[in-house]
């Protein structure tokens, strides 16, 4: 039986400089269920017109609704193509070229079975009976270190790897499997960098719709002082019992 999924989406400009905007972005396409969470770098104007380059190349999975790694990875590097085309068509040099982080998943409603793509420090966590696991691995100099650590570390937002910087992006692969009961998150690090795991958790304990949960989440990283874009989506995955319908998703776009 196919799962049936609860999305819910913010995307917002959080504590960040309002000259600066949102340079975040996301996309849920479905009815293949490929959702993405975009993060923009390269100042006004240019970090979100990268996140926007990267959501589109993505598009193209929209009504492929059996996940495929290759072509998941294909779309990856149209993505990374695209931004790096735009950085060199403007001659902007390295250093000053615009990019993007974000985290991909792309969920096979028939099995549970999620293919994750990630680039970047924006990450994909799965709560599940009260605990929750992140299942993605920064690309930062600082990955394996505590949070606490993290936190306080000068280079806590150094990146190793981002769309449209270099000709190859080694993006980092994932397989995991999503049961009913399980909550997938994907979120930028503006909520990450302010909301430790245990707040997460409750939030996400939360027994609301998964637009409710995500409202809590920005609420709550603005309650932390987030200095940055806030985007998160909650996709619930909820018991036969709870919708009518295999199959049947609940989404807020």
């Amino acid at each position: 039986m196919s799962l049936r999924l609860d999305i819910g989406v913010v995307c917002d400009i959080g504590g960040a400089d309002p000259q600066k905007g949102n340079e975040d972005t996301y996309f849920i396409y479905l009815p293949a269920h490929a959702i993405g969470v975009i993060d923009g770098m390269g100042g006004p104007g240019d970090g979100r017109l990268a996140a926007d380059m990267v959501s589109t190349a993505f598009q193209g999975l929209m009504h492929i609704e059996e996940p495929d790694e290759s072509i998941l990875a294909a779309a990856v590097r149209d993505a990374n193509s695209r931004v790096l085309r735009a950085n060199k068509t403007a001659r902007r040099k390295p250093g000053n070229r615009m990019g993007a982080v974000g985290t991909i998943a792309w969920i096979d409603v028939r099995t549970g079975t999620t293919l994750i793509a990630q680039v970047g420090d924006s990450r994909a966590y799965v709560h599940s009976d009260g605990s929750i696991e992140q299942k993605t691995v920064d690309q930062t100099p600082l990955a394996g270190m505590n949070e606490a650590q993290r936190m306080c570390h000068p280079h806590k937002h150094h990146i190793q790897y981002a769309f449209g910087l270099k000709e190859q992006l080694p993006a980092d692969y994932y397989q995991i499997s999503l049961t009913p009961g399980d909550t997938l998150l994907l979120c930028s690090d503006g909520l990450t960098d302010y909301v430790g795991s245990t707040t997460l958790i409750r939030i996400l304990d939360m027994d609301v719709s998964a637009q409710k949960i995500a409202y809590e989440l920005l609420k709550e990283a603005l309650r932390c002082g987030t200095c940055d874009n806030v985007t998160a989506i909650v996709v619930k995955v909820l018991p036969d019992k709870s919708l009518a319908g295999a199959g049947q998703t609940l989404c807020p776009v």
